[in-house]
């Protein structure tokens, strides 16, 4: 058996609740394993909340609309070009020893994420995106943010989405990530559902204040100095901010 988080939309803050299920595990990653163990996720889901409906969102998801919202798949305007969301994120990315990467916007979404680049750069300090330094904090904040703002951008997928309660994500394990598109999906809905997405989306401060009730501090010298191996305090002062 094994457990796996599902996302359900919630007109509250944080505008989700993550719902643990327990499913018996198919070991392997052959796509048939994958789906045989999102259907378990999903059964075992049903089983707690039958009025529910649920959609897995991802490359292995058994549905166009769940594969389409995968962020290998989902693409966003950055830079006067269209990349994948995955990709945006991974090049946003700075480390001690190097970054951002900026190659890896133009890579395989699946090879963005798992490029040596990034793990073997030494410790991530902040990230540069879109010209600006931000800070890691809250976890899986950028991720949201691009995530996000590229559904906002396709009206007819967004809509299509927002017919479902919940959302899986078969790769995304809690004890070994912290960004996931399902949980940004139920977010989203989340914030359909209050009346508050496009005021969320209106600015980095204005959606880390209303879905994470953080305070945006002045960040940019701290995160200029991340790049110093001996002025990586000014960063984590920086970010310890933010509550």
């Amino acid at each position: 058996m094994a457990e796996r988080p599902v996302f359900v939309a919630k007109k509250s803050y944080p505008f989700y609740e993550s719902v643990e299920v327990s499913f018996k595990y198919f070991a392997g990653f052959a796509l048939v394993q994958r789906q045989r163990n999102i259907a378990g996720i999903h059964e075992a889901f049903h089983k707690l909340y039958p009025k529910l409906s649920v959609l897995e969102a991802s490359s292995k998801a058994p549905s166009e609309l769940g594969k389409s919202l995968s962020p290998f798949y989902l693409m966003c305007s950055y830079r006067d070009k269209e990349y994948p969301v995955e990709n945006v994120f991974q090049a946003a990315k700075v480390f001690q020893a190097g970054g951002p990467y900026l190659q890896l916007l133009d890579l395989e979404a699946i090879k963005a994420k798992t490029t040596s680049l990034t793990k073997t750069s030494g410790p991530l300090l902040y990230y540069d995106y879109d010209g600006h330094k931000y800070p890691l904090e809250p976890k899986g904040w950028l991720y949201d943010w691009i995530y996000m703002h590229a559904l906002h951008a396709q009206p007819e997928l967004a809509k299509a989405a927002l017919d479902y309660d919940a959302f899986t994500d078969i790769a995304f394990n809690p004890k070994t990530g912290s960004t996931c598109q399902a949980k940004a999906l139920a977010i989203y809905k989340g914030l359909v559902q209050k009346n508050l997405l496009e005021e969320a989306l209106a600015s980095i401060p204005a959606f880390l204040k209303i879905v994470f009730h953080a305070k945006w501090p002045d960040v940019q010298t701290a995160a200029a100095d991340a790049k110093d191996p001996e002025k990586t305090d000014g960063l984590a002062a920086a970010e310890s901010e933010i509550q």
